[in-house]
């Protein structure tokens, strides 16, 4: 059943009366995507944040806890609605605020429940939750976590959470919108829960430079011919989502290199000025009139726009990192015995 946004939440927000907005929000599917697994959607962020809960003979998985206080409020609600098994645990597939700031409600929910993440997301989330915390918008304070809770347990490069009839299999790969994401493989449901490496025709957040890795991932994850995906934002897709992502990164760069001069590289995109930035942006448009370029924190910009803009701070800083995907165990089907770190010690961070 659709939800309408929360006025109590968006009153002071634009996007509450943006008719695309709207339009996204009454789309919504909230019933079962395959069998046990779940979606739940935002109705109170820009971005229209997914999470999603399998259900297991243990408990409840559950991955992403959402951005403010009242998403995951209604998350918790909506996994209380369909079922009364506790939180098994919880999954954090990256290291930004709309992923992780519910984690407190959950701990709430299910006292001690064990939150997993890979240890690159642990390492990039920890370093940089007190500046996420910092660099929210004013208006947003009242509506925001006052307190981070951070993983508990981490695992190196990947792990399986198996369970009666149901595997779920976890990996770390990187760079794309962060320096590392963790993405889930049910291979039962050939089901790909691929948080922000894929979004459902959203524009893609791309201010950290990583462009070509990016849509490196999407082609390996490809390989895997899911069935289903479900995406960072604005719920599940079919598998064609992974070729438009794809094609939407392939015009991106084209579309920079177009504006840059042919010696520079085209994840240089910091080096180009406001009027360049502008084109590219009406190109992207033009090229992907389906999709959804929301705006970023108010009215002022789009994600696009502000992921060009951000990237001028540092213009030529395209980071080179090891390309972390798919692991080749998943074509093979071995699987070795996962490296899991408890870090129950200091796991929340105080605003």
């Amino acid at each position: 059943m659709s939800q309408r946004p929360n006025s109590s939440t968006t009153a002071q927000f634009e996007w509450d009366a943006d008719e695309r907005w709207l339009a996204a929000q009454e789309g919504i599917d909230a019933s079962s995507t395959s069998g046990r697994v779940v979606t739940y959607q935002s109705s109170h962020d820009p971005w229209l944040t997914s999470s999603y809960f399998v259900e297991t003979e243990l408990g409840v998985v559950l991955f992403d806890t959402q951005l403010f206080p009242a998403s995951a409020l209604e998350l918790r609600d909506r996994i209380c609605e369909r079922t009364d098994a506790p939180l098994h645990c919880v999954v954090i597939t990256h290291a930004h605020p709309d992923h992780y700031w519910g984690n407190a409600i959950m701990r709430e929910h299910t006292p001690g429940v064990p939150i997993v993440t890979s240890a690159g997301v642990d390492r990039e989330l920890r370093a940089n939750a007190e500046a996420h915390l910092d660099g929210t918008p004013s208006s947003w304070h009242d509506l925001t976590a006052d307190s981070i809770v951070f993983p508990t347990i981490v695992f190196d490069g990947s792990a399986t959470l198996t369970f009666d009839d149901l595997t779920i299999e976890l990996f770390e790969c990187g760079p794309a919108e962060c320096e590392s994401q963790v993405v889930g493989w049910i291979p039962e449901h050939e089901l790909l829960i691929a948080g922000d490496l894929v979004q459902n025709r959203l524009t893609y957040a791309v201010q950290d430079h990583w462009a070509g890795s990016w849509r490196r991932l999407l082609d390996d994850l490809r390989a895997l011919r899911p069935r289903h995906v479900l995406t960072g934002h604005l719920g599940a897709a079919g598998p064609q989502i992974l070729d438009e992502s794809v094609a939407w990164f392939d015009a991106f760069l084209d579309e920079i290199g177009r504006e840059l001069s042919p010696t520079h590289n085209p994840e240089q995109f910091g080096l180009l000025d406001e009027r360049a930035r502008a084109g590219v942006v009406a190109a992207m448009q033009s090229r992907f009139p389906d999709w959804w370029d929301s705006i970023m924190y108010d009215s002022t910009e789009t994600i696009l726009e502000w992921g060009l803009r951000v990237a001028t701070a540092s213009p030529n800083d395209v980071v080179s990192l090891p390309h972390r995907s798919v692991p080749a165990r998943l074509a093979t089907g071995k699987r070795p015995t996962p490296t899991l770190r408890d870090r129950r010690p200091g796991h929340e961070f105080q605003r």
